[in-house]
């Protein structure tokens, strides 16, 4: 009797935990889904995830080869890659409207600017975007298709690198920035009405945190440096709130100008005088008019 209850016994932990693993598999593929088909909608070029994992007992949810395309007239297949990422957050989270998430991991991840027609491509993905809401995933089921929006108490990065690309004024070969750690913090809720922040909004958080560390690089040829500095207050400026508080302190305070002034460069015109202020005096150094000989 005591032999078949220990195996009754056995017998219903294993179907116990067969079922919670099916469960888990389940939404491990409906995470990997949303994650693909929200990212794709909303930032509108292909965004793809290899996998999710979501642990046995909560508290982590784990993100593989997370990448993010290029926008359109830019070469590089992937824009942004992402290694792993590690997510704190419960079972009740992930239900919730928004999402709200502790602390998110990145590790490695890896950006590729690049200029075409212009611009570069971070700012030309920002400027693609349309005002407002973002657009709903066409994979949703009907009456579920609302954008998918977080609350993050902080992203942590590490171990990332930005690689410039040759083609913008002044680079003539590929350069690769390593990326110190860094920390973006209070993200959809930096007005306390935790309305969320749009996923898309989330990631271009990232994308311009990375080159926002890029831009004050010593590596940097000056006039370079002041120009990813320009495209960088840009695009802060348009995703606002505490997350512009957070770019200006890292670049400095760099004019209403100066983004103006880098767009003139890249097409050849000379910025007028009260377009430039401080690093962006660099970028005339670099390209305005000729350089006159030492006597």
């Amino acid at each position: 009797m005591k032999k078949a209850i220990k195996w009754i016994v056995i017998v219903v932990v294993l179907l116990i935990v067969l079922g919670v693993s099916l469960v888990l598999m389940n939404l491990d593929r409906i995470i990997k889904t949303v994650v693909e088909s929200q990212g794709s909608a909303q930032l509108q070029v292909a965004t793809k995830l290899g996998g999710a994992k979501l642990s046995i007992l909560g508290g982590d949810l784990a993100l593989n080869d997370f990448s993010v395309g290029s926008p359109k007239g830019f070469k590089a297949e992937q824009m942004l890659a992402l290694g792993k990422a590690h997510v704190a957050v419960s079972y009740g989270d992930l239900r919730g409207d928004p999402v709200r998430v502790g602390i998110i991991e990145l590790e490695s991840p890896k950006l590729v600017i690049e200029q075409s027609d212009l611009k570069l491509n971070f700012k030309a993905l920002m400027d693609q975007l349309p005002k407002g809401e973002p657009a709903p995933a066409p994979t949703e089921p009907a009456g579920e298709s609302k954008p998918l929006k977080l609350i993050i108490d902080q992203i942590n990065i590490s171990g990332a690198e930005v690689v410039i690309m040759p083609g913008i004024p002044g680079m003539d070969a590929a350069l690769t920035i390593p990326i110190p750690k860094m920390s973006i913090k209070n993200i959809g809720n930096s007005d306390g009405a935790a309305n969320g922040a749009a996923l898309r909004d989330v990631v271009m958080q990232v994308i311009t945190g990375m080159a926002s560390e890029a831009a004050n690089s010593d590596k940097l040829p000056a006039p370079v440096k002041a120009l990813l500095k320009g495209n960088v207050s840009d695009v802060a400026n348009q995703l606002g709130g505490a997350f512009k508080e957070q770019i200006g302190a890292k670049l400095g305070d760099l004019g209403d100008g100066v983004g103006k002034a880098a767009g003139d460069i890249l097409q050849g015109k000379s910025p007028t005088t009260q377009d430039i202020s401080g690093a962006a005096g660099d970028l005339l150094k670099g390209f305005g008019g000729q350089k006159k000989d030492k006597k």
